[in-house]
């Protein structure tokens, strides 16, 4: 019987995987006030993993320290090796301050190779940034080996109420080597975690409220958001944004919440924060209209604000909608209706005559496609680009313009090839995913 069975049949508690990030486990104080919090949770009958990043700052003052002994030069597995230290500190200390609750916690660490649960293989041995962001390394994880020993050194302590505490970032190889997720990794173990023990949720707490609307360091007032979708969410952890580590939602099952919480809203970790659900699934969308592709070239307009706005001003004055643009140094194209071309041509070449200083020329080109390759948090962009533009080389279907944004993927083509290009792209797709 397999794991979901087995708890709906015993009518099993919430089971969830909590991750601490460094903000959260500064201090000793800290590990106090997460002890309490999840000895509150253990008390209610819930089942409760850990994972643990490093202490504040750890990280970084070990590569300092590493880097100025080596006189710079410090080989990747070497460091890899040091660095673990951090987590393997921040392990202890929870386990010692669940202790202290009257909570049996069990500590693993990568080193300890006969319990270590989780079994990953990766070829990239380069040192870790010493920039703190997110790194997406490769690397496989071995599902059987990884089950059997979660089932075997895991699974039963979370049915006795046992609280497991694992290290983040690190893990362990097929070879009994130590291999790593890179910076933010630790979010990525939290949800592969997550997935072995069939958890309900993961809880991601940080030193921020939750998903905002903004960057609460750049705007004023930013509001929490409560849900976010699995799709919004990849892309605002693709474009930099640090709350949550972009490989962790593709990694992330499709019945599996995950949520942010606050380290100051301790006492609502059940509930607080922003919840992250969803799943989605890597399409070709087709627009059913014809385009037409409107583009204004001009001169002077690096470092000049404003340009692009009077040009959408227009358009939207006239109520012209705008399917997409893009702009250059020199120039900016709008795709629109191609009904509606002829119009938007007209009242733009009024601007092109008015100031020939800053716009030079204008021209209008109809009969353009548009297909759209969502990727959702399944992949970047990047990683299946090559492959669509052979793809359309092959088939010698020319590109009017191809725009990427993210996680999606913009292909403008003759609207003569576009039934051709989707039915391709969408069998291309399936080779990857």
């Amino acid at each position: 019987m397999d794991e979901r069975r087995l708890r709906a049949k015993t009518r099993a508690a919430m089971r969830r995987v909590i991750k601490y990030g460094g903000t959260s486990l500064a201090t000793p104080a800290h590990f106090e006030r997460a002890a309490r919090a999840l000895a509150s949770m253990v008390d209610m009958g819930e089942q409760i993993a850990v994972v643990v990043s490093a202490m504040e700052g750890e990280t970084d003052r070990l590569i300092e320290g590493l880097t100025e002994a080596g006189g710079g030069h410090v080989d990747g597995r070497t460091q890899l090796e040091f660095l673990s230290l951090g987590e393997e500190k921040s392990v202890l200390m929870m386990v010692a301050a669940l202790q202290a609750q009257k909570v049996t916690a069990v500590p693993f660490l990568p080193r300890r190779s006969q319990t270590w649960p989780l079994v990953v293989d990766s070829d990239d041995a380069s040192p870790i940034s010493p920039i703190r962001t997110n790194e997406e390394r490769d690397f496989t994880v071995r599902t059987q080996k990884t089950a059997n020993r979660f089932t075997r050194n895991v699974l039963p302590l979370l049915r006795l109420g046992q609280v497991p505490v694992l290290a983040g970032f690190t893990a362990l190889s097929s070879r009994d080597e130590l291999v790593t997720f890179g910076r933010g990794g630790s979010d990525v173990t939290a949800v592969i975690v997550a997935d072995f023990i069939d958890a309900d949720e993961v809880v991601l707490v940080t030193d921020v409220s939750g998903v905002m609307s903004a960057d609460p360091r750049l705007a004023e007032n930013p509001r929490l958001l409560d849900n976010i979708s699995l799709e919004d969410a990849y892309a605002l952890a693709s474009a930099g944004v640090q709350v949550i580590h972009p490989r962790c939602l593709k990694l992330k099952p499709p019945t599996l919440k995950v949520r942010v919480v606050d380290f100051n809203a301790q006492e609502e970790l059940s509930r607080s924060g922003t919840t992250i659900e969803g799943e989605t699934q890597p399409t070709v969308y087709r627009n059913e209209i014809p385009l037409a592709v409107l583009s204004v070239v001009g001169s002077g307009w690096a470092n000049r604000a404003g340009l692009l706005a009077r040009l959408m001003a227009i358009l939207g004055d006239a109520s012209i909608p705008v399917a997409a643009t893009s702009a250059s140094s020199h120039s900016a194209t709008f795709y629109l209706d191609e009904k509606l071309g002829e119009r938007a041509h007209h009242l733009l070449h009024d601007l092109v005559l008015a100031e020939p200083e800053t716009f030079t020329s204008i021209s209008l080109r109809g009969g353009v496609g548009e297909l759209r390759v969502r990727l959702g948090a399944v992949a970047d962009a990047r990683d299946v680009l090559a492959g669509i533009t052979q793809f359309l080389a092959h088939r010698r279907i020319s590109v009017v313009e191809l725009i990427t944004v993210l996680s999606e993927i913009n292909i403008y083509l003759p609207w003569n090839d576009l039934e051709a290009a989707h039915e391709g792209l969408l069998k291309l797709l399936r080779t990857y995913f």
